[in-house]
């Protein structure tokens, strides 16, 4: 794997399988301004050899565990270089829907979704739209119960990441933090 200025190159003729992972605290701490963080990692195939990771916070200072999430995959589409297909993994059927059919929905309704509402963080999801055209990428997501992703390396890998950027932005802008169980 080569860097091409900020975009990563892939190997071609390989699986290429990313994980998305995001974390907040708001469970824990529900009234506080939290940030949520979020990480990223991209292997060849199944168990593979991770070949690229990113991680980072949500800038807001009170954001959730779903714009984590969001933020993470246009950090990944805004990596990956064209034209690419990525197996994405996570644990939210928000983005599952999202990257399936609710994203383009939203696109051709003028951003608005099936109740004439603007759709959550629909800046970042303007900005994955134009990433996956502009760069001919495909994004293949793939839905795993939380259960099943505590069991996989490549899950506990982008969470750690996601906790770190999390808690470092915390830190930066002194919110209070606790230690508790992540969010996938």
């Amino acid at each position: 794997m080569k860097r091409v200025g900020s975009e990563i190159e892939l190997e071609k003729g390989k699986l290429h399988i990313a994980t998305i992972a995001g974390t907040d605290q708001r469970t824990v701490l529900p009234r506080t301004n939290v940030p949520a963080g979020y990480g990223w990692i991209i292997q060849w195939g199944r168990g593979g050899e991770i070949t690229r990771q990113g991680s980072g916070p949500v800038d807001s200072k009170k954001s959730d565990h779903n714009e984590a999430l969001v933020h993470a995959v246009r950090d990944l589409c805004s990596k990956l270089p064209k034209p690419s297909t990525i197996l994405l993994q996570t644990t939210s059927m928000y983005i599952v829907d999202a990257l399936r059919k609710d994203l383009w929905n939203w696109k051709s309704e003028g951003w608005k979704n099936s109740s004439k509402r603007t759709p959550a963080y629909v800046d970042v999801w303007m900005e994955i739209a134009e990433s996956i055209e502009v760069k001919d990428l495909k994004l293949v997501p793939v839905h795993f119960t939380t259960e099943e992703a505590e069991s996989m390396a490549e899950f506990q890998v982008a969470r750690q990441l996601a906790e770190t950027a999390r808690d470092q932005q915390g830190r930066n802008i002194g919110a209070p933090l606790a230690g508790f169980g992540p969010t996938l």
